[in-house]
């Protein structure tokens, strides 16, 4: 949860983050963790890592790059030192890689723990963009570092206008006084 607070990365991108994808003060993000749906009756879902994002399935890009701040280092170095050896950051005592619906399902039951109303990884996404906005980051680096379009950012990820309607007001204010 630490670490998809401070990056914003998929539920299936921090499954399947490996230790050996996070080098020179980066997060390398190029792989995810997918259900794999029932075939017949007989047949189980499972889970599979593929070498793509959700946003590079049908337009590869060779995957993005996070950057490493001292809060996320802090956090993954909480990751780094669970029981266990695993090529995995995220991992169960015997080096299994936590499955992305374990994942989901320890977020919902921490944060009703917690009094936290939301419940879901997406709401760390949002929170991490809105960071970003906040830091004066471009909306093209913020599709870099949250992988996904312009677009998908300003209708699904960048609530910045309510948030800063009084900014705006300031600033025309400011140049009301101004002429």
């Amino acid at each position: 949860m630490l670490v998809a607070i401070e990056t914003g990365m998929r539920v299936g991108e921090l499954t399947a983050l490996k230790k050996s994808d996070i080098r020179d003060g980066f997060i390398y993000v190029h792989r995810q963790q997918i259900k794999v749906p029932k075939t017949d009756a007989n047949d189980k879902i499972h889970f599979e890592e593929v070498n793509y994002t959700k946003n590079e399935r049908a337009n590869p890009k060779g995957g993005r790059l996070i950057p490493i701040t001292k809060e996320c280092q802090r956090a993954l170095d909480i990751a780094f030192s669970l029981q266990g050896e695993s090529e995995y950051v995220f991992h169960h005592p015997d080096g299994r890689a936590v499955l992305k619906d374990s994942y989901e399902y320890y977020l919902r039951r921490r944060c009703k723990a917690l009094g936290i109303n939301t419940r879901n990884n997406h709401a760390f996404r949002v929170a991490f963009n809105a960071r970003l906005i906040e830091a004066g980051v471009a909306g093209n680096e913020r599709c870099l570092v949250l992988g996904h379009s312009m677009q998908t950012n300003e209708r699904h990820y960048s609530f910045s206008d309510r948030r800063r309607a009084e900014d705006v007001k300031n600033k025309l204010d400011g140049i009301d006084k101004a002429v």
